[in-house]
């Protein structure tokens, strides 16, 4: 291959022809699926690129969704004050070192 870069070189050398099959099914090489830690049921992100089809593997992450109360104690914590609201509490106000209810709990001193 002469007058070809070897970063080319190298890529063509990596590459490997996959055949289209019914509803879009790709096969993905098994030497490629163990490099890359694809096993069945993975999760890929097909990404459109001016070149072609980009397949790389989905990066999941859990999410943790947080309640009303949940956040106004990471808010009051991250204020240094501390706070013993309950569930009947809708939210919190913060001044002068004072964490006060708009619900039924009483202004706690820090």
């Amino acid at each position: 291959m002469a007058g070809v870069s070897a970063e080319t070189r190298g890529a063509l050398l990596n590459c490997h022809s996959v055949r289209v099959g019914k509803r879009g099914a790709v096969i993905i090489p098994g030497s490629l699926r163990k490099s890359f830690g694809i096993e069945e049921g993975s999760l890929l992100i097909a990404e459109a690129r001016p070149e072609g089809i980009l397949l790389r593997p989905a990066a999941i992450y859990p999410v943790e969704v947080y309640t009303v109360e949940r956040k106004a104690e990471f808010l009051l914590d991250n204020a240094g004050i501390q706070w013993a609201g309950g569930a009947a509490d809708i939210g919190v106000r913060v001044g002068g070192g004072t964490a006060q209810s708009w619900g039924s709990g009483p202004a706690r001193k820090a």
